[in-house]
C-alpha cells in the first residue's frame, strides 16, 4: 500500500522544483541611467574630473556589480579606439561618484562615454547606451570678449502702501524729555480665519524703532537695528486681545510714527489696523497718555514711511539683433547675470527654469547658464 504522506511530500517537491526552474533561464542585466555630475548629458562641466554614475538593472535577485569598464571618446564612432579614456576593468562595486580619469577636455568640447559591468557571477553586460557631456567655459578668454552690460537705473527706497498706513502720531510735549517711548494699541478681529496680516511701520527721525505684536518682534538686523520694516503676522495674530507695541529709542523728542496692518480673512474681506488717536504712548516712566495725531500719512512735512532702503527694481530688458547665415550645426547660449534672468530668442523663452541662476556672493563669483538654442 502506498504511503499517502510520501505521495503528498513528493507532490510538493515537484511543485518546488517547478518554481525554481524559471530562475535558471537566461537572465539579462545592463547599466542604465548614465549621468555626469548627477545630470543627464549636461551642456557644461566646469571641472576636469566630473563624477560619473549609472544604475544596474536586471532580473536576477541579488544581482550586484563586481567591476566596471568605462570608455570615453570624441565621438560614438571613436569608441572602437577610445581617444579620451579606456579605464580597463576596475574592481569596484560603486556605481556613483566615479571621477572621470581620462584625457583633459577643452572648453565647449563634447566627450562621449559608456560603461559595461561585470556582475558577482563574472558575467559581463553589453556596453550601455552612450551619453555625453560638454566642457564649460573654464577660462576667462572662453567668453570671447563678452562684456558686462547693465542699465543706469538708480536704487530707490521702498515705501509703505499708502492705502494701508495710518496717520503720523507722536508723543505729547509732556514726554519730550524721555529717551524712550512706547506706543500701544489693543485691538480685536472678526471671528474669521486669517490668511494674511502684513504689517508696515517706520518713523521719521534718528534712533531705533521696534514693533512688537503679541510678544513677537518685527524683523531685526543681524548687525544692528532692522532696515526692513515689514512682517507678516498672520500666524501670530488672534481673534481677541491683540497687543501692538511700537518702541522708539534714541529718537528726537516728538518723533512721529506711522503703522498699518492689513488683515485678510479667508472669506476675502479685509480689516485695517492703523495708527490713530486711539493709541496710547508712555515714556520710560510715568502713566500712559493719548497719542497725538500730527499729520495725515503722505502729507508734508512727514511724507511717506520708508520700509526698505532698496525697493525691488522693475524688470530690465536687454535686446540684441543679429543675423545668422548658412545652416546652423550647433548653437549655445551662455549667460551670466548678477541676479535672476530669463532669456528669450525670437520671442520664445529659452528653457523652463525659474529663479535662476542661484545667488552667490557676487564679489567672489557668479554662476552662468548654458542653453542649446539650435532649434530656436
Amino acid at each position: 500500500m502506498t504511503n499517502p504522506f510520501r505521495l503528498t511530500a513528493g507532490f510538493f517537491n515537484a511543485i518546488a522544483l517547478l518554481a525554481v526552474l524559471p530562475l535558471n533561464a537566461e537572465e539579462s542585466f545592463s547599466p542604465i541611467g548614465l549621468k555626469t555630475d548627477y545630470r543627464v548629458a549636461p551642456l557644461t562641466v566646469d571641472r576636469p574630473d566630473p563624477l560619473l554614475a549609472w544604475r544596474l538593472t536586471g532580473d536576477r535577485r541579488g544581482l550586484a556589480q563586481q567591476a566596471y569598464h568605462i570608455q570615453a571618446a570624441s565621438s560614438v564612432a571613436a569608441f572602437e579606439a577610445p581617444d579620451f579614456w579606456d579605464s580597463g576593468w576596475v574592481e569596484d562595486p560603486r556605481s556613483a561618484a566615479i571621477p572621470y580619469g581620462g584625457k583633459a577636455f577643452a572648453s565647449q568640447e563634447r566627450v562621449y562615454w559608456r560603461v559595461r559591468i561585470k556582475d558577482d557571477r563574472d558575467d559581463i553586460t553589453p556596453w550601455s547606451e552612450p551619453t555625453h557631456f560638454d566642457g564649460g567655459l573654464m577660462h576667462d578668454d572662453d567668453w570671447q570678449g563678452a562684456a558686462w552690460v547693465s542699465c543706469s537705473r538708480a536704487f530707490q527706497p521702498e515705501l509703505a502702501p499708502a492705502d494701508v498706513m495710518g496717520a503720523w502720531i507722536a508723543a505729547p510735549d509732556t514726554l519730550s524729555d524721555s529717551d524712550e517711548v512706547t506706543f500701544r494699541l489693543m485691538f480685536d478681529l472678526k471671528p474669521q480665519p486669517v490668511v494674511h496680516a502684513g504689517a508696515w511701520w517706520n518713523h521719521v527721525s534718528i534712533g531705533e524703532i521696534e514693533l512688537n505684536l503679541n510678544g513677537t518682534r518685527g524683523l531685526s538686523g543681524p548687525e544692528g537695528p532692522a532696515t526692513i520694516h515689514y512682517k507678516d503676522f498672520g500666524f501670530l495674530i488672534r481673534e481677541t486681545g491683540n497687543e501692538l507695541r511700537v518702541r522708539l529709542q534714541g529718537a528726537s523728542p516728538g518723533t512721529p510714527v506711522s503703522v498699518g496692518i492689513r488683515v485678510v480673512y479667508a472669506d476675502g474681506t479685509e480689516q485695517l489696523i492703523q495708527s490713530s488717536t486711539g493709541w496710547t504712548v508712555q515714556g520710560a516712566s510715568g502713566a500712559p497718555q493719548s497719542a497725538t495725531v500730527v499729520g495725515a500719512y503722505g502729507e508734508s512735512p512727514w511724507g511717506e514711511a520708508v520700509i526698505s532702503p532698496r525697493a525691488p527694481l522693475p524688470v530690465a530688458w536687454y535686446k540684441k539683433d543679429f543675423p545668422v547665415e548658412g545652416d546652423v550645426a550647433s548653437a549655445r547660449l551662455y549667460i551670466c547675470g548678477l541676479g535672476y534672468n530669463e532669456p528669450y530668442l525670437n520671442g520664445q523663452k529659452i528653457g523652463d527654469h525659474v529663479l535662476a541662476p542661484g545667488q552667490t556672493d557676487y564679489e567672489e563669483f557668479a554662476q552662468y547658464e548654458v542653453f542649446d538654442v539650435q532649434t530656436h
